[in-house]
């Protein structure tokens, strides 16, 4: 399969999953529109002061138990010029059998290595800097009851700059330090019985993505990606819910460095602390109403990176836990702005983010 006809896909894949909302809004009878915005501010010694705003739109039709379609949008920009703009449009169609999801990422970034493996020690830290575009639109038919199947088309290009000169990034041999093109193609299956998609209250959600990277889709290099994902929700007491969360990352061939599995869902341990060709971690949450459109939060977290999965080892293990607090900014869809405060051994880190973190 040519480059040309990859770069055409993708185009269809997005306007077909992008089209999917504004086709379903100019049909849809009685539209229900809601929508949430919230302000971002933070810090960071990488950073400096940063802030920018973040939106959801979301839109459903005259049926009170469709899926809602969404688009969110998230801009971010810092005193030293740095960016990230998240655009994620995701709609249900023809009675909810297609799911159409699309997520366009630009960042430029900077970006901590510290080595591969779940050992490495914090003082071999090197700082660069990451420019990409990323791609990832996907379509899904309803199968068999809540089951799903479908592909999912992955494009990035990234360019990786300000290396340390004589670092072991400059110097280690690794994979992708002069910029990369990745395309991937791959099969998708999800299953999805969750009440809410922004703030479960109970339900599972069980998503096996399977993604082949190849010279002859247009990429750079030949590897694979294997990303397995479970939570379930349950409802406790009278209000409160107790979130689970088991997830798994393995890749193999040769892989670019800015692509290895990492810790990504353990809050408290900096996402690009540890790589390494896969990755096995877990999560529990006790979310309980506070007052009004407020929610306070509990959290904690394992896993742990490795080079083969014989390779894991339970006193290989990381820890991490912290506590948060949500605001509803969209009470009917549950769209919240959390604020959460993580910890480990590797040091107090906060997060101020749209919707939860699984």
């Amino acid at each position: 399969m040519s480059r040309i006809l990859c770069r055409v896909m993708l185009c269809i894949l997005f306007a077909f999953g992008s089209s999917g909302l504004a086709a379903c809004a100019a049909g849809t009878n009685g539209l229900d529109v809601g929508v949430a915005a919230f302000p971002v501010v933070f810090s960071s010694p990488e950073t400096g002061v940063g802030g920018g705003v973040g939106a959801v739109l979301t839109f459903r039709g005259e049926a009170v138990d469709s899926r809602p379609n969404s688009l969110a949008l998230v801009g971010m920009v810092t005193e030293k010029s740095q960016s990230l703009l998240i655009l994620s449009p995701e709609a249900y169609v023809c009675d909810d059998y297609w799911k159409l999801k699309t997520s366009v990422i630009r960042r430029d970034w900077p970006d901590e290595f510290y080595g591969i493996g779940n050992d490495t020690e914090e003082e071999d830290e090197e700082a660069f800097e990451v420019q990409s575009l990323e791609v990832r639109p996907s379509a899904m038919l309803k199968v068999w009851r809540e089951l799903r199947a479908g592909l999912v088309l992955d494009w990035k290009d990234v360019e990786v700059s300000e290396l340390v000169e004589d670092g072991l990034l400059a110097t280690g041999g690794f994979l992708g330090t002069e910029g990369t093109e990745s395309w991937g193609l791959g099969p998708a299956l999800e299953w999805d019985t969750r009440d809410s998609l922004f703030f479960p209250m109970h339900g599972s959600w069980l998503q096996l993505n399977v993604n082949f990277y190849r010279d002859s889709l247009g990429s750079d290099y030949d590897y694979d990606s294997v990303v397995f994902d479970w939570r379930r929700f349950l409802s406790v007491g009278s209000d409160e819910v107790l979130a689970f969360q088991v997830h798994g990352r393995s890749m193999s061939g040769d892989v670019p460095f800015d692509e290895l599995s990492t810790l990504e869902l353990m809050r408290g341990v900096p996402e690009n602390r540890f790589r390494d060709m896969r990755a096995a971690s877990m999560q529990v949450e006790y979310r309980v109403p506070v007052w009004s459109r407020v929610w306070g939060v509990a959290f904690a977290s394992t896993g742990s990176v490795f080079e083969r999965w014989s390779d894991w080892d339970a006193g290989d293990l990381k820890y991490a836990g912290g506590v948060g607090v949500r605001y509803a900014l969209n009470k009917r869809e549950r769209i919240n702005l959390r604020v959460d405060i993580g910890f480990s051994e590797e040091g107090v880190f906060p997060y101020i983010q749209m919707r939860e973190a699984f």
